[in-house]
């Protein structure tokens, strides 16, 4: 299947659709698309569905990764896939990086996870 991917701007995050199968260059033009995109609108919260994109190999599943794992980068990031042990494989590696990137299988979930995420602990109500 033909890599395809669509960048639109919601509210307070970037969803980004892809599909098929990526060579490396179609995930450095995505990525550099992704940053302008976040630039323009302002945001730095993404959602990555990637219920349609098909196995990669290990090197550029690398590439991906090692991208969306650089610290500053990105406020938050939701993934967004058909599985939900690669949503749970997805949210533990984040927490051992000490990364803002949860894993989810519903995109209701994902864009309340986004829309609400604080980079800071909910204050506790005084007693």
């Amino acid at each position: 299947m033909q890599f395809a991917y669509r960048i639109t701007a919601m509210r307070k995050f970037l969803l980004i659709w892809n599909q098929g199968i990526p060579t490396r260059e179609q995930v450095i033009g995505m990525q550099i698309e992704i940053i302008a995109a976040m630039e323009h609108h302002g945001v730095r919260r993404i959602l990555i569905d990637t219920r349609e994109l098909l196995p990669v190999e290990e090197t550029l599943r690398k590439v991906m990764t090692d991208w969306l794992d650089v610290p500053g980068r990105f406020e938050a990031i939701a993934m967004l896939s058909h599985s939900n042990m690669i949503a749970v494989r997805s949210t533990m590696d984040a927490f051992a990086k000490g990364l803002p990137r949860r894993g989810f299988t519903s995109s209701s979930e994902a864009e309340a996870w986004l829309n609400q995420y604080s980079k800071s602990p909910p204050k506790k109500a005084a007693t």
